[in-house]
């Protein structure tokens, strides 16, 4: 039962007031179980919303598990231009890269506001928090993804969370859902997988709830997900929340073109050999979905773990292993496309990268000189 609201919101979250202090609960609980998934996250078993709460206090609504979890390790990535392909391809150098499905940069963004957000008493607006939604219009704009449709046009999403509510904002930054209702989304979701948790009482029923299309909520008809969809207000697959907001900021796009490599190490995003499924997986020795929720399916900073800098760029090799179907046991069906998003600050810079699956060699290596749009 969600009943706390923070202070300043009075309708809790789900009608279009600030998140409930369980919603924000919730993003670190989800966030667990999608790392429990991963080979090498640092969270093992997921940790429901209770455990969340009972874990120690950090500050006035912030618990020990809604931080971003200290480890070591690192990220590497490969790119190469188009030039470069052609010219190993000649040598015949570069065929063993045609093994993995290359992947594209389609879409680049860049914004910044305040180095720091005015008081509370002084904010009465969300311009102080806006570079990530104007990077995220750069993006999608430049990719050429309709803002009122992300959920229907992108598959995968990589977004920051070192706290609950970073995750929250991005959410409504990337157009996933209306501004004030990310609470809702996240609270949506999570009741649709708490089955899947340790000690639920739901915990050993059949997946059968999760058959169809669970990317974003909605079953293959476009139907909502769960029966208290309805009372949300949270948009159907292709109905994603229009952006009126002007965009600002730059990008600075390149040509390139390449394979991924990613790290060791305490807390490291591993790649993983082989072909993943596109599809959703029923039954099973878990009885869970190949994918649970299309936004980061490696556990984020709150649960796969945060070495200092390198974050987001798990989140781009995750994005990289869900767009080349490596992503055993976690597999988003079908991903085709994805957003990557990354801040620095108090939401004082922000950086979207779109990416999508590249054509097959053959009508990559000759499509001429390289294009201007980037690739990865």
């Amino acid at each position: 039962q969600v009943t706390g609201v923070l202070p300043g919101g009075s309708t809790g979250g789900a009608a279009g007031g600030r998140p409930t202090r369980e919603q924000l609960a919730m993003c670190a609980s989800l966030m667990t179980l999608q790392a429990s998934r991963h080979p090498n996250a640092l969270t093992r078993v997921p940790v429901p919303l209770e455990g969340v709460l009972a874990s120690p206090q950090v500050a006035p609504f912030t618990s020990l598990l809604e931080c971003a979890k200290r480890a070591d390790g690192g990220a590497a990535v490969v790119v190469a231009s188009e030039a470069f392909l052609r010219q190993q391809s000649k040598l015949g150098s570069v065929r063993p890269w045609w093994a993995t499905r290359l992947v594209e940069v389609v879409g680049g963004g860049e914004a910044s506001g305040p180095a720091f957000p005015p008081a509370p008493e002084l904010l009465h607006d969300d311009s102080a928090f806006s570079s990530a939604r104007s990077a995220a219009s750069i993006a999608l704009r430049e990719a050429g993804v309709q803002r009122g449709r992300v959920a229907d046009q992108v598959d995968y999403f990589g977004l920051y969370d070192c706290f609950p509510i970073c995750l929250l904002r991005a959410i409504e930054a990337v157009g996933l859902a209306p501004e004030g209702q990310a609470g809702a989304y996240v609270q949506q979701h999570y009741n649709r997988l708490r089955h899947l948790f340790p000690g639920s009482s739901s915990s050993s029923s059949s997946p059968a709830s999760s058959s169809g299309d669970r990317r974003h909520g909605h079953n293959s008809h476009g139907g909502s997900s769960n029966s208290s969809s309805s009372s949300t207000g949270l948009p159907s697959a292709g109905q994603s929340h229009p952006d009126s907001q002007s965009v600002q900021g730059s990008h600075s796009s390149q040509s390139i073109q390449g394979s991924h490599s990613s790290q060791r190490g305490q807390g490291s995003h591993s790649s993983q050999q082989g072909q993943g499924s596109h599809s959703l997986q029923q039954g099973g020795s878990t009885g869970m979905s190949s994918c649970l929720l299309p936004i980061n399916t490696h556990g984020g900073l709150l649960a796969q773990g945060a070495p200092w800098e390198a974050p987001a760029m798990y989140s781009l090799v995750e994005a990289v292993e869900q767009l080349a179907g490596r992503a055993h046991g976690r597999q988003v069906p079908e991903a085709r496309t994805a957003l990557v998003y990354g801040n620095g600050g108090i939401f004082s810079a922000s950086a979207v990268a779109v990416l999508r699956v590249a054509p097959e060699p053959t009508q990559l290596l000759s499509r001429g000189p390289d294009t201007p749009s980037s690739k990865l």
